[in-house]
């Protein structure tokens, strides 16, 4: 899944997203509440927020967003031993909160279990076409009931683009997605990418917008 993740301490910033990505994820980093607005616009399963940041204070970053019409699940971090700061989180509307240091583990534990409860259930499928079924919370496809083996890429690729079924998603939204703000796309592989997921599902399903990206429909 992709995260959004609000965090302006750098450091623990980097560990958090290298163990992030080592478990599959893609995190967009915000490093301040400007830059979150900016990463809010592009697709996103799910918001990490530090609870203290320098420039606001995450709880009314949330609610921001929220008013902005951000619904995605929400996990704040916290350093507060104040069960006030806890109430103070849900309340701006968070879904779940960790306190700082936290284990890496339970902290991916508790994120799938917030894309869970999102989508209300892990076996919780959406038909996308006759005999096609997808399962937005793991990204699996089925054909006919039986899964489709896809590499990680691919699943990531799909999800975005059924996410946003319908609308064109920009090349730099999905290289953004696939390889991170920090990393050099490589648009070889994204055309490598669309063409396995175009021998799957039908090439006429998926569709380049030329110069701007590519739509499922």
């Amino acid at each position: 899944m992709t995260l959004l993740f609000v965090e302006d301490d750098t450091l623990f910033a980097q560990t958090l997203i290298d163990f992030l990505e080592e478990e599959g994820h893609t995190v967009l980093w915000a490093p301040n509440a400007t830059r979150a607005f900016e990463l809010s616009c592009r697709p996103h399963d799910l918001l990490i927020l530090d609870l203290y940041l320098h420039e606001e204070r995450g709880d009314r970053l949330l609610a921001e967003l929220r008013a902005s019409g951000n619904d995605r699940p929400a996990l704040f971090l916290t350093s507060a031993t104040d069960p006030n700061q806890a109430i103070a989180c849900l309340e701006a509307g968070a879904d779940d909160y960790i306190r700082k240091p936290c284990d890496l583990f339970e902290l991916n534990a508790r994120l799938k279990g917030l894309m869970r409860r999102y989508y209300k259930s892990v076996d919780q499928l959406i038909e996308l076409w006759p005999g096609y079924t997808f399962n937005p919370a793991t990204g699996d496809l089925y054909i006919d009931g039986k899964i489709q083996i896809m590499n990680a890429k691919e699943r990531q690729l799909l999800s975005l683009l059924v996410r946003e079924r319908g609308r064109t998603v920009s090349y730099e939204a999905i290289s953004e997605a696939l390889w991170g703000i920090e990393r050099e796309p490589s648009f070889g592989a994204l055309r490598v990418y669309i063409n396995t997921l175009k021998k799957i599902i039908g090439s006429e399903r998926i569709i380049n917008v030329r110069g701007e990206g590519y739509i499922i429909i």
